[in-house]
């Protein structure tokens, strides 16, 4: 399994997967061939983990869900006549941020009150809903809290102008506290690469992929080149300093100790790599794929990655052994499915992984499956018309 940007015929377009939704724009599929994976029982999964996805409510909007890891006992904890997307959940678990999108923005309409990241607090078995801050005139990207809980970091989509051009995205960071937003002076493409941003463990820096060559704007300008490579960068939130980590990527997280960055190499399908956040020790997991997202364990020991796995004929799901250098790969999906959005359980035993299906509306198919990380068994949620993905794993054993 690896990656590749721009050689591979009808790639998919990786940013448009992650931000589909929040943009409403069809995910563009390649065609793969099919793999089958024999399911093991639901009930295999642990009761006592928890997990919040999205998926189609009783109204046909997306709402916010809970259940077991085995799909059971399900909780709506959304009901709204709008859309939520990109479940995040606080470092202590008592807060779950996420993305509204009313209806009518599908229709072109700008931005509006009821658009924006909002933030679920869990308090005393009750829960309370607020606006914690107002999104862009074409949304939000998923939310990414700092280690400490004290702000969210994310990416606002600023679509170019009548002249055209590639669409882009700031870097915002929002106190939780007091709702203050600070917009850094950076332009991110968003046009074929991950908008996730990952924090660095003691919260000093954020990582992220941003185009090469062009780099520092004004807020919300959008004359950044189409087709311009992207590379990792690590952003100092204090003196402000920007780095370049690792240039031809797509993908990147920061390890959970903070020594290792993992990126997705996009020149020639070069695999998964490992960076220090110098920039030094840059060394291959797998020297050639293409990857669609990857994840750490909790505890750093291992990388989760889905995407193209045997030569880009089978889509799954591979897990890396940083000790040993052991690669575990399982195939999961069919034709026409790609994966994405990988979360681990808090006890690492489990990932979830989104599949998502082109389903000729304005919202792609998804289904969510659960992962064991010890031995590849894997099974489905209960079956939900339309959308079930986006997972995250409530903190917490």
């Amino acid at each position: 399994m690896a990656v590749e940007n721009q050689a591979t015929p009808n790639q998919p377009n990786l940013i448009l997967a992650r931000i589909v939704v929040a943009l409403a724009v069809c995910v563009l599929l390649s065609a793969v061939v099919v793999a089958y994976l024999w399911l093991r029982p639901a009930g295999g999964a642990q009761s006592s983990l928890q997990i919040v996805y999205v998926a189609v409510g009783t109204d046909g909007n997306l709402d916010l869900f809970q259940a077991d890891a085995a799909g059971r006992r399900i909780t709506q904890l959304t009901k709204s006549h709008d859309d939520e997307l990109f479940p995040a959940w606080s470092p202590d678990g008592k807060s779950l941020a996420y993305v509204r999108l009313p209806l009518r923005f599908y229709r072109g309409t700008a931005s509006t009150p009821d658009a924006g990241v909002f933030l679920l607090t869990f308090e005393g078995g009750k829960s309370s809903e607020q606006p914690l801050l107002p999104a862009s005139a074409w949304g939000s990207g998923q939310p990414s809290w700092s280690p400490d809980g004290r702000r969210i970091a994310f990416v606002n989509p600023v679509m170019p102008g009548r002249e055209g051009g590639a669409i882009t995205g700031t870097l915002s960071l929002v106190t939780v506290s007091t709702r203050a937003v600070e917009t850094f002076p950076i332009t991110i493409s968003v046009g074929l690469v991950d908008t996730s941003v990952s924090w660095s463990p003691d919260g000093s820096a954020v990582a992220f992929i941003a185009p090469r060559g062009v780099i520092t704007s004004a807020p919300g300008r959008t004359d950044v080149p189409e087709n311009l490579p992207s590379a990792a960068w690590i952003y100092n939130l204090s003196d402000r300093a920007l780095s370049m980590v690792a240039e031809e990527a797509s993908l990147v997280q920061w390890s959970p100790a903070g020594d290792w960055l993992a990126y997705a190499n996009t020149e020639n399908a070069n695999g998964i790599h490992l960076v220090h956040p110098d920039g030094t020790g840059d060394r291959a997991l797998l020297d050639r794929g293409y990857a669609t997202d990857l994840a750490w364990s909790p505890d750093g020991s291992r990388l989760a990655a889905c995407g193209w796995m045997e030569g880009e004929d089978q889509v799954g799901v591979a897990f890396f052994s940083l000790a040993d250098g052991n690669v575990a790969a399982y195939p999961l999906g069919a034709e026409n499915q790609i994966p994405q959005f990988l979360a681990w359980s808090p006890d690492g035993a489990y990932v979830a992984v989104s599949l998502f299906t082109e389903s000729g509306g304005m919202v792609p198919d998804g289904s969510l499956w659960i992962v064991d990380a010890a031995t590849g068994a894997a099974f489905a949620f209960p079956d939900n018309p339309g959308m079930e993905a986006l997972a995250v794993w409530k903190p917490g054993k």
